[in-house]
């Protein structure tokens, strides 16, 4: 029982997240953001906070990453620009800042989002799928292996917990580049 007491848990309810759409992008056509992951907070014994991303492949949820921030929590639709670290809310036709870096880009009142489409399209048009950008393996400034390579070796497990959502348990894993 004192394992159990020291063991890292869910702390509140998943939340959905969404990121900026590459049509939108390209050309302003359909939403802005389209689902990316389900956010599961959650603490550590020793109080720090996580957010645990699960996506949906298949027919099950699985863990896509593990952050040491999350979403911030409020309601409405949230939607990330990861590239800058950004979180917004859409509000009706405006683009609102929910943090410093999304207040940078948009100002602390937002924009609408003709003029958001704007800005992101400025930034992200020439790096969208099957740009040349994508075809020569960029990603962040730096050139990665082209996705044929593996240069993987076996997953180390770090951490095994119950995350709680569809009664599903999650295993963490670090992969380590050779």
């Amino acid at each position: 029982q004192a394992l159990q007491a020291t063991a890292p848990h869910v702390s509140g309810h998943a939340q959905p997240v969404y990121t900026l759409s590459p049509s939108f992008v390209a050309s302003g056509s359909g939403d802005v953001a389209s689902f990316a992951y389900m956010a599961v907070p959650a603490r550590s014994a020793t109080g720090q906070e996580a957010s645990i991303q699960l996506a949906h492949r298949g027919e099950a949820w699985v863990v896509h990453q593990i952050t040491s921030a999350g979403p911030p929590a409020v309601s409405g639709k949230v939607f990330t620009e990861p590239q800058v670290d950004a979180w917004y809310r859409v509000d009706g036709d405006r683009v609102v800042p929910l943090n410093d870096s999304a207040v940078a880009t948009v100002g602390k009142d937002g924009v609408g989002l003709a003029r958001y489409q704007e800005i992101v399209h400025g930034r992200y048009a020439d790096k969208l799928p099957g740009s040349e950008y994508q075809r020569q393996h960029m990603l962040g400034g730096y050139q990665t292996p082209p996705p044929a390579e593996d240069h993987t070796v076996p997953a180390v497990v770090l951490l095994v917990v119950g995350v709680g959502v569809a009664g599903a348990g999650a295993v963490f894993v670090r992969r380590r580049r050779a």
